[in-house]
């Protein structure tokens, strides 16, 4: 049974209750209107082409609340993109192509290889000389040992290879990029590895360098190259 209240209410004349004609219109296109924008804007997030333009024409149809509504919805939040003066950080990659070969610790030798086709290795000139100033003193480096007289050591390379290329010794690494490396290209991680490489000048001394061990090191600390990945400094060995 209806309530008294229930009665009256429904006993209201119908044309209190009901909208014009006119602006029964005006709602149904508001409200496709606002369906419409919104599905446009979802389309947009979808791939990922919504532009601070499109926001503000948004705006401008389906209310700054609905704009906010869906930007905030958790499902399409995820697909908006950043602006465009924020750029995401690169990330840590390794690098299959580039190889630190270690042969030793302490009177053996370090050297890297790019692509199997190219390697670098910081050598004493003279091969044969004098135990005491190859340790302590130091004497003549030389990228490659391309200096060294033929039949004065076994080890001689070439301007772009080690002598001890493609040898495969106790222990080696692919590097991972970090800091500013990450953003290089391969190409760019190469042509870095060789700058700094022909760039490398000095004494060659076993205790406290330049040696082929601080050669590696500090060629992997310039270029941005580092033994393990997410690190926010260069691992060397």
């Amino acid at each position: 049974m209806d309530t008294p209240q229930q009665v009256k209410k429904d006993s209201r004349p119908h044309s209190q209750e009901a909208l014009s004609q006119d602006e029964i219109s005006k709602t149904e296109a508001s409200g496709l209107s606002n369906f419409l924008g919104m599905q446009h804007a979802i389309k947009q997030l979808d791939t990922n082409t919504l532009t601070p333009n499109s926001i503000l024409q948004l705006q401008r149809t389906i209310g700054n609340q609905a704009v906010q509504e869906l930007l905030t919805k958790d499902k399409l939040q995820r697909n908006v993109i950043p602006p465009r003066h924020v750029v995401s950080p690169a990330t840590t990659r390794p690098l299959p192509f580039i190889t630190v070969k270690i042969n030793g610790q302490w009177v053996d030798h370090w050297w890297i290889e790019i692509s199997g086709s190219e390697s670098y290795g910081w050598w004493p000139l003279n091969g044969n000389a004098d135990t005491f100033d190859l340790g302590f003193s130091g004497v003549t480096g030389e990228l490659n040992a391309v200096g060294r007289q033929p039949g004065t050591s076994p080890h001689i390379g070439t301007a772009t290879r080690d002598p001890w290329h493609g040898e495969t010794p106790p222990e080696q690494f692919h590097p991972h990029t970090i800091g500013r490396s990450n953003s290089l290209s391969d190409d760019e991680v190469r042509q870095q590895i060789r700058t700094f490489a022909r760039g490398f000048s000095g004494d060659y001394r076993i205790v406290g360098g330049p040696n082929c061990h601080t050669f590696i090191q500090d060629m992997m600390r310039s270029v941005g190259l580092s033994r393990e990945a997410n690190r926010h400094s260069p691992v060397v060995p």
